[in-house]
């Protein structure tokens, strides 16, 4: 594709009305910085992928020459239909690209519908270079081949006058199974065990009111003197994060690089008290503190909200790092992708 001509990205997802998904906020912020960087972007939000959709966008796109589909899988309501690994077989291989999210995490049959938009073009973008590593063990036969651009920070840093930080614990995140919201509420129970009325809230996006945890959490709030912001928009939650200090966010399988929620704990300067994993890149081993068990995490959080520590343990390494997940340079990578 020449590098001079227009083109136009069309950015195909799916939603559940009253749902948060954080491939969606992804989405639209990528399009969002595109659009700043003068190209035209459309999200498409299909209610469910099924041949009759993929036979809809053949007859809107197909002859469109300037038109990129970017398929970002998976989403919520994406349903169980094979219909678009078959994007490549009806627009050319240069113009349909496909990234994915967590492909660890799918079971055998979603990654098998991934061979099959990979035996058609090699125009799969992984997040990080351990999500393509599990994909070739998986395919080994398909070589070395997929590109890396890193998620970005979801939530901006606002600008608010006279917000100042002060010593507060928080979680930060969906309030969901399978992200240590029960380990974070244990950390509380012994803070206040021990005496210490430090300030704890809880910042997230409740999926299922009725679910499991969230009971859980909303019976601690009431029990442990925890605050609860349910469903903050993006400029809330950011005055919430810089009137903190230190997050704990327990993730079960480790921090790594898409943690969106840890992203922006960092990127407005709280310390991040977290898990490591063998999928944690250096650059976060570098930038927040690790534990390994209760008594671990508790004595940490001790230390950081008592000042004997700094915030953040390498800030030059946080910068980095930040900088290359700034969304400015997201977009350019893709815009490199698709002109490539």
């Amino acid at each position: 594709m020449d590098t001079t001509s227009p083109i136009r990205v069309i950015f195909l997802i799916t939603t559940q009305p009253g749902t948060a998904c954080g491939v969606g906020d992804y989405t639209h912020q990528l399009a969002n910085s595109l659009r700043q960087a003068e190209i035209e972007v459309e999200v498409v939000e299909l209610p469910a992928w099924t041949l009759r959709t993929l036979a809809l966008l053949v007859r809107v796109y197909r002859s469109n020459s300037d038109t990129i589909l970017h398929w970002q899988y998976p989403t919520l309501g994406m349903g169980k239909s094979p219909a678009p690994a078959f994007l490549p077989v009806f627009f050319p291989r240069r113009r349909v690209f496909l990234t994915l999210h967590e492909f660890e995490q799918f079971n055998a049959l979603r990654k098998i519908y991934i061979l099959l938009f990979k035996l058609f073009t090699n125009s799969v973008v992984f997040t990080n270079e351990h999500e393509r590593k599990v994909f070739h063990r998986f395919f080994p036969w398909r070589g070395g081949d997929g590109h890396i651009i890193p998620i970005g920070n979801n939530i901006d840093v606002a600008a608010f006058g006279g917000v100042v930080r002060r010593q507060r614990l928080i979680y930060f995140g969906q309030i969901i199974d399978g992200k240590g919201l029960e380990a974070f509420i244990d950390v509380v129970e012994r803070l206040r065990g021990r005496g210490n009325s430090v300030p704890c809230a809880i910042i997230g996006t409740v999926p299922d009111a009725e679910s499991a945890i969230a009971r859980v959490v909303r019976s601690a709030a009431e029990a442990f003197d925890i605050t609860l912001f349910e469903g903050l928009p993006a400029d809330a939650v950011s005055r919430e994060l810089q009137a903190s200090s230190v997050a704990f966010l327990p993730f079960p399988d480790g921090i790594s690089d898409r943690r969106g929620s840890a992203l922006a704990c960092l990127k407005h300067g709280l310390a991040v008290v977290t898990c490591h994993s063998h999928l944690t890149p250096d650059w976060l081993r570098r930038t927040t503190y690790g534990v390994t068990d209760p008594d671990g995490a508790l004595a940490c959080i001790e230390h950081l909200l008592a000042e004997d520590w700094p915030l953040i343990p390498e800030p030059e390494a946080l910068a980095e790092g930040l900088a290359q997940r700034e969304w400015s340079e997201i977009a350019a990578a893709h815009l490199r992708l698709y002109h490539g």
